[in-house]
């Protein structure tokens, strides 16, 4: 009878996958790893400055003024933010002209202030370039002139969330202060924000437009304009939450999807695939993606702060967490046990113990390469495979490899043993088959 099993690839009492049923298995998991590359793919954020407009880039405009105040009889110097500027600019305010306008680049001009009488007054930015005195833009009221002693004008920004986002835009960004409440608008690195919703006097929310990469000035014009330098910062891998979100499941799909086809490429080599297991593959993407959300979720309630290029560092560890294997298993456990457990007391053993085998059969011949992961290991301890002892070829206090001894057909325990007498036992822990 046993001949007969032998003959026909299968065990007594255990039914094999079917051909067929591997192959669904596989077209399953090869359609799932593609799925979320092609995800990931159309999701990864783009590193390039974005495609502004040509009205943004060639066009003169003033979007800015800053700072948004200076006193009447002292000399302020200003930084003007708009798109357009070149050489040959003039700058007035109100009836007086600013001196010494000098362009930094086509969206920032810097001019110090003349004197003028106290009150609001419309900054005027001119292009002499082309010959033509009549290419101007205004910013209405954008400049306000004070007395020494009086004091700070309104508006203020007190703080902003959040402080960096995409360089596409379209992040929402609350701005709290004060004196908001006749704003007209704002402006990132001298380009307007969108949908400005003034809430109350304090606070206001705004949309980002798109930006090149780097820190911008925040300013407010209301009554007067309000600056926050270098508030907001444009980086290329802070990510609108819900695209984070989606790319941590795609990524956590992915690691596991791909530890599914190592594993069922080692089975299906070994003809060891038992339809009992066929399941595991099945579940097993959904399961890699469910533990991925969980380390997703506990990382963003506070154990660690991700921003920026940190997202990227997020996504990958979401996608090695969703691989889920033994060995990463027990790392996780590891690093759980290391934040979470009290440190026992000094001089107190540390009792050995076997987390995992792998792998957990093998030919009765012997000379099978078997890892154990545990804790308390000797350097070497004895490991026996039921009555007989293997042969250790490398160890650590978490690790042994081990090549298995000759043995009978039959399912046995295994014993670790350490020099100080301590031992730990699987039983059942290791099975020897043809």
């Amino acid at each position: 009878m046993k001949e007969w099993f032998e003959g026909q690839d299968i065990a007594p009492g255990k039914s094999y996958a079917t051909s067929c049923m591997i192959g669904w298995v596989a077209f399953y998991l090869v359609l799932l790893t593609t799925g979320t590359i092609t995800g990931l793919v159309l999701l990864w954020p783009s590193c390039e400055n974005p495609n502004l407009t040509s009205g943004h880039v060639n066009e003169l405009t003033v979007t800015s003024v800053s700072p948004g105040f200076g006193k009447t009889g002292e000399q302020t110097l200003l930084s003007i933010r708009g798109s357009g500027f070149t050489d040959n600019m003039t700058v007035d305010f109100g009836n007086a002209q600013g001196l010494n306008p000098k362009v930094a680049d086509s969206t920032q001009l810097r001019v110090t202030t003349p004197s003028h009488t106290k009150g609001l007054v419309d900054v005027v930015v001119t292009n002499h370039s082309n010959g033509d005195p009549t290419t101007s833009r205004v910013l209405p009221r954008g400049f306000l002139y004070v007395d020494a002693n009086d004091p700070p004008p309104k508006p203020s920004i007190d703080s902003l969330k959040p402080v960096s986002g995409p360089l596409t835009g379209g992040q929402t960004v609350t701005i709290k202060g004060s004196g908001f409440q006749n704003t007209t608008m704002v402006s990132f690195g001298g380009l307007p924000g969108t949908n400005i919703n003034v809430l109350d006097d304090a606070t206001l929310v705004v949309t980002t437009p798109p930006h090149s990469e780097g820190k911008v000035d925040i300013a407010v014009s209301a009554n007067g304009v309000a600056l926050a330098p270098e508030g907001y910062n444009y980086t290329c891998w802070d990510i609108i939450p819900s695209h984070l979100f989606l790319m941590i499941i795609l990524s956590s799909a992915l690691g596991s999807s791909l530890h599914g086809l190592r594993s069922l490429v080692w089975h299906v080599g070994d003809r060891n695939l038992q339809n009992s297991r066929l399941l595991k593959y099945f579940l097993l993407p959904l399961i890699g993606t469910a533990i991925g959300v969980i380390f997703f979720l506990a990382v963003s309630a506070g154990f660690y702060t991700v921003q920026g290029t940190g997202n990227m560092i997020l996504i990958g560890l979401s996608g090695l967490v969703g691989m889920f294997s033994d060995e990463a298993a027990v790392k996780l456990k590891k690093i759980a046990e290391g934040l979470l457990t009290e440190v026992p007391p000094a001089g107190k053993n540390t009792p050995i113990t076997v987390a995992s085998i792998t792998p957990k059969s093998g030919s009765p011949i012997g000379n099978t390469e078997v890892t154990i992961l545990g804790e308390a290991f000797d350097e070497p301890p004895i490991v026996r495979f039921g009555n007989k002892e293997a042969t250790v070829k490398k160890c650590s206090p978490n690790f042994i490899l081990v090549t298995t001894p000759a043995h009978t057909e039959e399912t046995v325990d295994l014993t670790v043993i350490n020099k100080n007498g301590q031992s730990f036992t699987v039983r059942d822990g290791y099975e020897y088959k043809y």
